[in-house]
């Protein structure tokens, strides 16, 4: 089977490719921006239909962390709302009954302190990520009005927060994990402090990049997939477990906690009982083995990382 995979030269795309080997049934297919402008939708529709793919995963978006939300509202929801509509009705356009976009634990409401897939759409989300918690959130309702009236097998996977090599690792606008790692090389090779934004007691759920690259390949195998499927261990971690991590591998311990920095919730867990109940069998890699593995990678490709 045909499997198209949109940003294939970021941090998911890099991910496939990593264990495409472990699928030798599919032949994936990767393309970038250097293929196809997914904001323009007949350069969308016509890369689609080219490649003609059994199966779509859709990971292409604009994202970054809270700071990146906060500087670019407009920019956050248009260009991810109009590349998920794009791709999502090229594919239905080309009669492509399975695909699988992705969403964002950002896109829940602020009110819930425990995320359930039935809880997507009942409230505001955090004032910092409400545009583009819109933007995703409406790859759920496209979605389900398709499958509703084509009975067709569109599904939107909510990860958690995601790392892993490829990330992006600006310290301004990348997500934690990618943003400290940066942090601490930076602060080791000059000699100054890792800024760490809040007093590292917020916590979050983090999914390595590789573990949800093997969720989407084993929902595709399945006769049908969840419309809504949140992609977590529901396994919290605080930021200051994470920095205690980064200090023992980088070796370097003058870190400078910064409060006046947005960091978003303080604490939010997912309910992962639909992850649990379709992927019974599923293994998680281990957090502290994974972390190590990205900081390697970062350290073995700088200056060459995304930024």
């Amino acid at each position: 089977m045909k499997i198209l995979i949109t940003g294939g030269d970021g941090l998911m795309g890099n991910a496939f490719k990593a264990i495409q080997e472990s699928y030798s049934n599919h032949d994936f297919i990767y393309i970038t921006r250097d293929d196809c402008d997914l904001l323009n939708k007949e350069d969308t529709y016509n890369v689609i239909k080219t490649i003609d793919p059994q199966f779509v995963i859709h990971t292409a978006a604009s994202v970054g962390g809270i700071q990146l939300n906060i500087d670019y509202p407009y920019r956050q929801y248009y260009d991810n709302l109009t590349i998920n509509t794009n791709v999502i009705n090229g594919s239905f356009l080309n009669k492509i009954r399975n695909v699988i976009s992705f969403s964002s634990v950002c896109a829940f409401p602020e009110k819930h302190s425990v995320l359930k897939e039935s809880n997507l759409h009942d409230g505001e989300p955090l004032a910092p990520h409400r545009f583009y918690a819109y933007a995703k959130r409406m790859v759920d309702i496209h979605n389900e009005s398709l499958n509703k009236q084509y009975n067709y097998n569109y599904s939107s996977v909510i990860p958690v927060n995601i790392f892993g090599p490829h990330d992006n690792y600006n310290t301004q606008h990348g997500h934690v994990i990618p943003s400290l790692i940066s942090k601490f090389y930076q602060a080791r090779l000059n000699n100054t402090p890792v800024e760490v934004w809040g007093d590292g007691e917020a916590s979050r759920e983090f999914i390595y990049s590789i573990d949800l690259a093997r969720t989407c390949l084993e929902l595709l195998q399945l006769d049908k997939m969840p419309q809504t499927i949140i992609a977590s261990n529901s396994e919290s971690v605080k930021i200051k477990e994470i920095v205690n991590t980064l200090k023992q591998v980088f070796k370097y311990d003058n870190i400078q906690y910064n409060t006046n920095k947005p960091v978003g919730h303080t604490t939010r867990v997912t309910d992962n009982t639909i992850f649990k109940n379709t992927l019974p069998n599923f293994k998680f890699s281990n957090l502290n083995d994974s972390l190590e593995e990205s900081i390697n990678w970062y350290i073995d490709n700088y200056p060459r990382v995304r930024t």
